[in-house]
């Protein structure tokens, strides 16, 4: 892609890769809709070679049956979305420098008004790989800087160079996931 593929607010939409990568140096994705990811083919990939492969905008639902997603950074991210849901239930996420699953510990929203309402994210599988390359940052599965509520009951995080989870605000309940980290 040219440039970000953006799912407008009043839009429901089924990505279904079929296989197929998509491919930006950018954001790929800017969900604002309902959206759900989906490949029934297996080997399909959205990637970002710069920053955020999925984002999300305010009161979006997002829901990632199966993928392969890699960035950068954030792979999938809340960014600075308000009332947003992400629903992760399989795939693979990668982040070659920094959080996997992250959100945005900005007090404003992109317009500059105050965020006041959380997002919500639940991860029920899935695999989560992340690492970091930057110095004095740390590589994560999951980055919860503000007020969202995580829900992890499944899925397998492997981190080298930091940690599973880094929880700065907000609420994280963890079951039946694995988290490997160095």
């Amino acid at each position: 892609l040219t440039s970000m593929l953006t799912i407008s607010a009043d839009k429901t939409v089924t990505l279904d890769l079929n296989g197929l990568s998509i491919t930006s140096a950018g954001k790929v994705i800017k969900n604002n809709g309902i959206l759900t990811i989906t490949d029934t083919k297996g080997g399909g990939k959205i990637i970002s070679t710069g920053n955020t492969a999925v984002g999300v905008g305010d009161n979006s639902k997002t829901t990632i049956k199966t993928a392969i997603i890699e960035s950068v950074e954030g792979a999938v991210i809340t960014g600075y979305a308000t009332g947003a849901t992400i629903n992760i239930e399989d795939g693979i996420f990668s982040a070659s420098d920094n959080a996997v699953v992250a959100g945005n510990g900005n007090r404003t929203n992109e317009a500059g008004a105050e965020r006041t309402v959380g997002n919500t994210i639940n991860i029920s599988g899935g695999t989560f790989n992340g690492q970091i390359k930057t110095p004095t940052y740390v590589a994560c599965g999951i980055y919860a800087p503000w007020k969202d509520t995580i829900k992890v009951t499944g899925g397998t995080f492997n981190i080298t160079g930091g940690a599973g989870i880094v929880a700065r605000a907000g609420s994280v309940s963890v079951s039946n996931a694995t988290i490997n980290t160095t």
